[in-house]
């Protein structure tokens, strides 16, 4: 919903505060708007990770990854085999290669 810009009185400190108001408003629904796709995004690899174990470290780098070589570690991670604890090593490989490839 987009804040209203009515101030009270037409006065230029109420027409000022009802305008940083509106401003300030603007921005608490940008910055919502914007957190939830990253929000949803951060789900998505904490599932992946849950699924497939990780340090730390490894997490964050591919958390900081663009958009797109997110995707493509997603789809093309095919470990030999599943139920290890710790899939880093395999990972990192991965994301390796996609950077390299990418020009990362």
């Amino acid at each position: 919903m987009m804040p209203t810009f009515r101030p009270k009185d037409e006065s230029p400190e109420e027409v000022e505060r009802t305008r940083l108001a509106a401003v300030e408003a603007l921005r608490r629904i940008e910055a919502s708007d914007a957190a939830a796709p990253a929000d949803e995004e951060r789900e998505r690899l904490a599932a992946f990770c849950r699924r497939y174990p990780v340090g730390d470290g490894i997490f964050e780098l591919l958390a900081r990854q663009p958009a797109e070589v997110q995707s493509e570690v997603l789809s093309r991670f095919c470990p030999p085999e599943e139920g290890l604890s710790d899939y880093s090593a395999l990972l990192d490989s991965l994301l390796q290669t996609i950077r390299k490839r990418e020009g990362f």
